[in-house]
């Protein structure tokens, strides 16, 4: 359901969006929008069946699955895929801009990417859901008070400043690639989510709340919903979470002002750059620049000499 832009960028309505996806048998045990018949015969896509799905459960909602590929850095586009290619980061720039929230689920590090960088050219509230092995992390992105200013708190790739966007599922089994092992890290984490998102719609400030730290007994929040943090980190190993926070950082290769208006500005020659070169993002971010300082300095700090062990 679309929603007009309100003066935070936000408004009460979530868009749930699957990226092109075919169902694996291990899928019905871990997600609810799909059972086993959809699985057969090569599978359905994942956002087609959530799609449907969610109008069985309620038949009031207006759901739409989307079936394209999101272009990610370092992942080359050859010539004969540049139209199609540019025709998915439209429909996926127009779905973003008509939607108040969008949740964030891929399977990969560098599919959420693109999102990231439409979320912030629109300000739209962004929530976020990974998985690892037996670890799960629901948080929101933080938006800009203005236009060309960094978000208040850190997106996902803020919290990873230094690794490079690559094919992260190469050379991984399955069970590093899905939690086909931990079928009940799906539902936490999404549920995490959920109340996330319910939690930020809440507040006063919307997107623009402030994170909070976890509340000691003896205290109280004075939000209807209780607490509203930045980041929920989970372990299964473990059975514990954590609440953590950071700021938005102003190099970071997808939320920082930097990206968003070389994206406005140059559009798709922007987008091919970044699909040909996984260190692109670091060059124009200077990124790649505080790498070698902070190496200088370390250097320099320790003095070291051929004559030291």
């Amino acid at each position: 359901m679309p929603g007009g832009p309100e003066p935070d960028g936000l408004g009460g309505t979530a868009h749930y969006f699957c990226g092109q996806w075919q169902g694996l048998y291990s899928n019905p045990v871990r997600q609810s929008l799909f059972e086993y018949m959809e699985c057969l015969e090569g599978g359905k896509f994942k956002a087609e069946a959530a799609a449907l799905r969610l109008q069985s459960i309620f038949p009031s909602m207006e759901a739409t699955g989307h079936v394209m590929s999101i272009p990610m850095p370092g992942h080359t586009v050859p010539k004969s895929r540049h139209a199609a290619v540019q025709h998915d980061v439209e429909v996926l720039d127009e779905l973003v801009e008509a939607h108040d929230v969008v949740f964030q689920l891929t399977d990969t590090r560098e599919s959420r990417w693109l999102p990231t960088v439409l979320a912030c050219k629109h300000r739209k509230l962004t929530i976020n859901v990974a998985l690892g092995f037996d670890t799960y992390l629901a948080m929101r992105h933080g938006l800009a008070t203005a236009e060309g200013e960094v978000p208040h708190l850190g997106c996902y790739f803020c919290n990873d400043a230094a690794a490079e966007l690559h094919d992260s599922m190469k050379d991984r089994t399955l069970d590093q690639q899905c939690t086909v092992t931990r079928p009940g890290l799906t539902g936490l984490a999404s549920s995490m989510g959920t109340e996330l998102m319910v939690g930020v719609l809440h507040h006063d400030l919307k997107g623009l709340a402030p994170a909070d730290e976890p509340l000691e007994m003896e205290q109280r929040t004075t939000e209807p919903l209780g607490i509203i943090p930045h980041q929920i980190r989970g372990s299964m190993r473990h059975f514990n979470s954590r609440v953590l926070h950071a700021d938005g950082f102003d190099r970071c290769i997808a939320c920082s002002p930097c990206i968003v208006e070389a994206y406005q500005e140059r559009g798709m020659e922007f987008l091919h750059q970044v699909f040909d070169s996984p260190t692109y993002l670091q060059d124009i971010t200077g990124l790649k620049q505080l790498f070698e300082d902070v190496d200088d300095l370390v250097i320099d700090d320790w003095g070291m000499s051929d004559d030291e062990d």
